[in-house]
């Protein structure tokens, strides 16, 4: 569990090193890290002094949650952002409409039309014809998605909980909770309402 943030870059490395770009790869590590002083301050002015604190910290654990996440997957898995939200969402709820997918992840349609084409080629997923609406189809996991998607949520879930880890559980439920409250509100701000 130690090292469980650290497994994506060392995969990435590997793959970068086979392919004999180790000189350049070290040479922009080295222009481009900051000091851990400067990180710091930069980290202080922008993130925790900033007008926008909160979108910061909520984007900033986020990014390194997912790009961290499906580096990892897509490397040991071959399965990418968006294909993994739709095995996790039919695997969770059951047959669903991409367009369902797309609304409940905030994903934009072309990417997770991708997912499903990309899972459909690997028989993760099949089609079926909506038995309410014969113009829709449903989007439906396959045992081979669901083996597959018992792969995948450990390695999502220790992600998390590693990232998590500091927390305490009266930290937790209030995060919970607290997202729990926004989530509850979300037509809002992904359609932009609040905005009017």
């Amino acid at each position: 569990m130690d090292n469980i943030l650290a497994k994506p870059k060392e995969t990435m490395m590997s793959r970068r090193e086979r392919s004999g770009d180790r000189g350049r790869l070290e040479a922009t590590a080295k222009s481009t890290k900051l000091s851990s002083v400067e990180d710091d301050q930069v980290f202080q002015s922008v993130v925790n002094d900033g007008p926008m604190k909160t979108a910061w910290n909520i984007t900033l654990w986020s990014n390194a949650y997912r790009d961290t996440l499906f580096a990892e997957m897509t490397a040991v898995h071959g399965i990418s952002r968006d294909e993994f939200n739709v095995l996790a969402c039919l695997g969770r709820y059951g047959p669903l409409r991409a367009k369902t997918i797309c609304d409940v992840t905030a994903r934009p349609k072309n990417s997770i039309s991708r997912g499903v084409s990309e899972l459909a080629k690997k028989n993760l997923i099949s089609q079926e014809t909506d038995s309410q609406d014969r113009r829709n189809t449903r989007l439906v996991i396959s045992a081979k998605g669901r083996r597959m998607l018992d792969k995948l949520f450990p390695m999502a879930s220790d992600f998390q909980e590693a990232m998590l880890a500091v927390l305490d559980e009266e930290e937790r439920r209030t995060l919970d909770a607290i997202f729990d409250k926004l989530t509850l509100h979300r037509d809002q701000w992904l359609n932009r309402s609040f905005l009017e």
